[in-house]
């Protein structure tokens, strides 16, 4: 009788996962919330912060606790396209130059027209320039983004596209999506969204009429008249500031130089019709954040890999109201620039470095905390066993995937893939981007179902600075304000109650300056994760 309870007993302990189903698939069921990596600033906990009458710095004091405020500023240099050839245009006219100041090349500056096109290329000696060719879709101002909803990146760029023809009456459209309360169909936080599809190339431009196209030996500067803008054909998208055309042969990009407050006018990472706290938290959070790249790389991109920048298409009274009302505001850490990071939903809870980057090191300002929000965003997925060995390319069976340890707001910080080729441990960001979950805030649950679930989402890469090199960029130490370009210095000081934290009526918050997520950003090698994201 004993070795009979004995034998029971092993069997009872056997987790029932091991076990294949007689009928059916066997499946994890991940219950999350949350979209993106919870580390900092959570933009629909703003939102919902500031629904409740909180202002932008009890908002930013309750993200980042421990910071101080300053004032600094400065020009930004973003990276906005690349390819063989950079095809731009002068909306209000202006001119092209072979430096931006002082003598230029022989046939330099070049007087543009309002509207012209031109195309510059490295043609092995120096910059060509091609005048003519195919107008822009956009050489004006028009609006790049529907104004008629309030949708971030996921909302396309308008153009003219071809009519489209009246569907027979038996054809059905399928199911379409319903409108958000924002007015969106799908609409979340830029981080939340993919980029929009990149206009198609543009054709090849006419040869210039007349002699040989003047050649500059170095990168060329398209420089609007006063008040005007410039507009990249290639990204499809107008702004502010100067276009500066570079690379070399085969590999043209091309830069926006625009100061730092023109910038934030273009910003699309939250609607402007949100509430005037939260987008002037959000304003704080990218400044410091876009002043923080450039005093580390010199650059940052525009896409969710960085912070989403459209450019003059997403200016609006909302926005250009909440630049007005932070101008200079950055927050700072020990006298620096801080490392200010953010996502779009936290779910709850902001999460560690370590819990939302994998990262060991420490950021005494971005804390754990929970978020006094309605809204978690949840998620949920249902995936196959055998879908989950796929994408992480395990050779075995998995029979079942374990949490061993969880950070201090119950992200996953250890999991193991329990298989019959052996156990083994699985990073959880790994886990999260491989299967392309919305954030690594989720439970697992085995278990089976009649048939095999869909496949889960796409693969997503990095998400805004997770990957090692940035935060190895933090564990190096803070970027000094010294280093950015124009910057001006930095002057800090605590906030105090007065400032607005009294009004958060959110409990015991530490009430230190905040102001802002950015951190050092290699904008060449970074890739989305933001499913965006944030």
């Amino acid at each position: 009788m004993a070795v009979l309870l004995a034998v029971l007993g092993t069997l009872a302990a056997v987790p029932t996962a091991l076990a294949a189903p007689a009928d059916g698939v066997a499946v994890l069921r991940l219950d999350g919330r949350g979209h993106g990596h919870g580390v900092g600033l959570s933009q629909w906990g703003a939102r919902s912060m500031a629904a409740q009458g909180v202002d932008a710095a009890g908002i930013l004091a309750h993200y980042y606790p421990g910071t101080e405020t300053g004032s600094a500023g400065g020009e930004v240099v973003v990276g906005i396209a690349s390819g063989p050839r950079a095809t731009l245009a002068l909306p209000q006219g202006g001119e092209l130059r072979s430096a931006r100041g002082g003598p230029q090349a022989e046939g330099f500056p070049i007087a543009l027209g309002p509207g012209e096109v031109v195309t510059i290329h490295h043609d092995g000696s120096g910059w060509r320039v091609s005048r003519g060719g195919v107008r822009g879709l956009d050489v004006g101002n028009a609006q790049m983004f529907q104004e008629s909803r309030d949708c971030v990146l996921l909302c396309p760029p308008e153009t003219t596209p071809e009519p489209t023809p009246t569907p027979a009456p038996d054809t059905d459209p399928g199911p379409q999506p319903a409108p958000t309360p924002d007015g969106c169909a799908g609409c979340e936080p830029a981080d939340e969204q993919p980029e929009p599809p990149a206009p198609e190339p543009a054709p090849e431009p006419a040869p210039a009429a007349g002699p040989e196209a003047p050649r500059s030996p170095s990168p060329i500067w398209a420089v609007p008249v006063d008040g005007g803008t410039v507009r990249s054909i290639d990204r499809g998208r107008t702004y502010r500031g100067l276009l500066e055309v570079g690379g070399g042969a085969g590999s043209v990009r091309v830069r926006n130089h625009v100061d730092i407050e023109d910038y934030l006018r273009g910003m699309a990472e939250v609607p402007g019709t949100w509430p005037a706290a939260a987008v002037q938290a959000q304003t704080v959070a990218a400044r410091t954040y876009a002043l923080r790249a450039m005093a580390g790389a010199g650059e940052i991109c525009d896409s969710e890999s960085c912070q989403v920048y459209a450019g003059v298409a997403r200016e609006s009274a909302g926005q250009d109201a909440a630049v007005a009302a932070t101008r200079g505001w950055v927050l700072t850490h020990g006298g620096a620039l801080a490392a200010t990071f953010y996502s779009a939903s936290a779910g709850g809870h902001s999460a560690t470095v370590q819990e939302g980057f994998g990262s060991s090191y420490d950021i005494p300002y971005l804390p754990a905390r929970p978020e006094p929000t309605d809204d978690v965003r949840p998620w949920n997925l249902e995936v196959s066993l055998a879908d989950v060995a796929a994408r992480l390319g395990y050779p075995g069976r998995i029979t079942d995937v374990r949490v061993d340890a969880a950070g201090p707001s119950g992200r996953p910080l250890a999991m193991t893939l329990v298989s019959d080729a052996g156990d083994r441990p699985v990073d959880p960001q790994d886990f999260r981007r491989r299967l392309g979950l919305r954030s690594t805030f989720f439970t697992i649950e085995s278990g089976v179902a009649g048939q095999a679930p869909p496949p889960p989402p796409a693969p997503v890469e990095a998400d805004q600075l997770a990957t090692a090199e940035a935060v190895a960029t933090a564990e190096a130490g803070p970027v000094r304000p010294a280093r950015a370009r124009s910057l001006a210095v930095v002057r800090p000081r605590s906030l105090t109650p007065a400032d607005g934290l009294a009004a958060a009526r959110i409990g015991r918050l530490v009430v230190l300056a905040a102001l802002a997520a950015a951190t050092t950003w290699a904008a060449a090698t970074m890739a989305p994760w933001r499913n965006r994201n944030p």
